[in-house]
């Protein structure tokens, strides 16, 4: 099986390889159009978080860079986008994501060359509807159908994943899993900190995240583990959310070796990416977190 931190580090080489300056095709492509969806107070109120939250998951990011962004002063029209610092859209409700998205894509197609009879990009409608399956799952785990929750997530993740365009994604997902390995995030991970993933891995990873959850409620810890370990994959290691599901399964079902490698690699985590000054309920959590890890510390060496 592949170690964690072979696909970890394998993956960023071919990353780093693929984003060469010396890179034949480097020198033809256009910068990704940005696009800033504002998060003001009264589009937040139209839906703005929703937006942004659809938006990120469905652009491709190395043609379209989704942010949040501030009041472009189109109060009343929201939620509002603004394209490149310049081009306001109004009223991107959620209907109108996909065709704003393929719209943009369009333009940076015709801005690279490509003919009038070539195929433009567009969002695969299953991707889309994998993403609207799995905001229904979150609906139901939140209304304790955990049951109807798991088929939701493992069926949006599905159609998303088989329809993505990105390989890297699907290499992940397709993997084993490495069930029967420990994920230590060691020195290497200090000195050669992998890049974040692109920002349309992040619902998946949120979807594993939230059918694993799910998977340890209906006491499938093997299911719940794996589901995790697919989250910690995707998010190549540096989500500490992600080791926190992990550790919290390993609790449940006393894998106290497993635990102890999910809170060691939160604590590294929150040393190399997140520094000292955590949201107060992120550093609560921590605080609990470093109790127990030092219980089960004192137990082994007991």
């Amino acid at each position: 099986m592949k170690s964690f931190l072979k696909l970890l580090f394998g993956s960023l080489a071919t990353t780093s390889n693929n984003s060469s300056p010396s890179s034949p095709s480097s020198s033809s492509t256009m910068q990704p159009v940005q696009l800033e969806v504002c998060l003001s107070p009264g589009c937040i109120a139209d839906g703005g978080e929703a937006t942004l939250k659809k938006c990120m998951a469905l652009a491709p990011p190395d043609k379209v860079t989704v942010r949040k962004g501030g009041c472009v002063s189109a109060c009343g029209n929201g939620p509002v986008a603004r394209e490149n610092d310049k081009i306001i859209h109004k009223r991107v409700t959620d209907v109108a994501i996909v065709p704003l998205l393929e719209e943009l894509l369009a333009g940076v197609s015709e801005g690279e060359g490509e003919g009038k009879g070539e195929k433009t990009r567009t969002i695969p409608r299953e991707v889309v509807e994998g993403y609207e399956i799995v905001l229904q799952a979150e609906e139901e785990a939140a209304a304790s159908n955990f049951e109807c929750a798991i088929s939701s997530y493992e069926r949006g993740i599905h159609l998303a994943v088989e329809n993505s365009v990105d390989l890297d994604l699907k290499r992940i997902i397709e993997s084993d899993g490495d069930s029967d390995s420990l994920f230590p995030i060691d020195d290497r991970f200090r000195v050669r900190l992998p890049p974040p993933p692109p920002t349309n891995f992040e619902w998946i990873i949120q979807a594993f995240c939230g059918l694993s959850k799910a998977k340890l409620r209906m006491k499938d810890y093997d299911g719940a583990l794996t589901a995790a370990y697919k989250a910690c994959h995707l998010s190549r290691g540096r989500d500490p959310t992600c080791w926190e599901v992990v550790a919290q399964i390993c609790q449940e079902c006393n894998n106290a070796p497993r635990e102890m490698e999910a809170l060691r690699n939160i604590f590294t985590l929150q040393e190399v990416l997140e520094g000292e000054d955590l949201p107060r309920d992120v550093a609560n959590r921590r605080r609990m977190q470093g109790f127990r890890l030092a219980k089960l510390e004192r137990d082994v060496s007991a």
